[in-house]
């Protein structure tokens, strides 16, 4: 039986445009009021509005997710938006996780196509941990 090989590069701009696209709208839409958020449990509200009340730290990461968007879509910095995005997606992933289980499966697909842009240019990350 032949076993499927994928090749990373093939399904890498694919992946960077959908990425790009989910991050650009999302960004947009919380510093343009385009759609309502989506119900979310109490304890879900509770956290994500303290942070939106703070006042800058949603406004912060949402301008991260819109530069690493267009970065993401005209295909440059590519690995240093990587690392930018890395966190937010983690945090991302860890909240749907624990606080709002409903957008987990949005979550995971971020999860996958920063992990297949990240497989991509592995070796640029693995230079982040050699010796000098």
């Amino acid at each position: 039986m032949e076993t499927l090989k994928i090749n990373i590069q093939s399904i890498e701009k694919p992946a960077r445009f959908l990425l790009g696209a989910i991050f650009l709208f999302s960004s947009l839409n919380y510093f343009f009021d385009l759609l309502k958020m989506p119900e979310m449990s109490m304890a879900a509200h509770l956290f994500f509005s303290s942070i939106v009340k703070t006042n800058y730290l949603m406004g912060v990461i949402k301008s991260i997710e819109f530069v690493v968007a267009i970065l993401f879509l005209i295909n440059r910095y590519v690995f240093q938006a990587t690392l930018l995005i890395l966190p937010i997606i983690i945090n991302i992933f860890l909240f749907h996780l624990f606080l709002d289980l409903p957008g987990l499966a949005l979550a995971v697909v971020l999860v996958i196509l920063v992990l297949v842009i990240a497989l991509s240019k592995k070796n640029r990350y693995l230079d982040l941990f050699k010796e000098e």
